[in-house]
Formats: structure tokens, C-alpha cells, sequence
């Protein structure tokens, strides 16, 4: 079999951060990619989990316990009332 030449573009430093990994694991950017792609082809799936990030999970956690201490009296309720914007302000706070 040929071997042919791929391209891949990402950032600067995600590139850096990803070579420091594969050094510490003995592993080239090369070999990863090839490692890969036929773990990718074996299963016909992606080598590694896809999910929402756990960030959005952690606000919508923060969200609630905001609004279970304003129920409990232990914030100030600083809303007149619930708006159909409410929740998205509120998750403007921490995104």
C-alpha cells in the first residue's frame, strides 16, 4: 500500500498542546492520526466519546441551586418576574 500526504489545520497552541501529549506518550502526531483513523474504520464510529461539554452541565447545576437559594430566602429574588428571556440571562451570567 502507498502512503499519501494529509494536511491538517488547528490552532497554534491546541497543536502544541497535543504534541506535548503524544511526546509524553511515545506516540507521534502521525502515528495518532493513523492509529485513528483505523480504530475508526475497525469500529465504522468515532474513537472516543462525543458529548455536550461538561460546562453546560455545571451552569445549568449553578442555575438551579441559584434559584433553589432564592426560593429558600437565602439570595434576594432580584427578578419582577419570569420573562421568556429569564433563563437565558440568567445563563448569560456564567457562559
Amino acid at each position: 500500500m502507498s502512503n499519501i500526504s494529509t494536511t491538517v489545520r488547528m490552532d497554534e497552541q491546541l497543536k502544541g498542546e497535543v504534541n506535548s501529549t503524544l511526546d509524553a506518550l511515545g506516540l507521534s502526531f502521525n502515528t495518532f492520526i493513523v492509529m485513528a483513523s483505523k480504530q475508526l474504520v475497525y469500529n465504522q464510529a468515532l474513537p472516543f466519546d462525543v458529548k455536550v461539554p461538561v460546562v453546560h452541565n455545571t451552569v445549568l447545576h449553578k442555575l438551579f441551586i441559584e434559584e433553589e437559594a432564592i426560593r429558600l430566602g437565602l439570595l434576594e429574588d432580584d427578578s419582577v418576574e419570569i420573562s421568556d428571556d429569564y433563563f437565558d440571562r440568567k445563563l448569560e451570567k456564567y457562559l
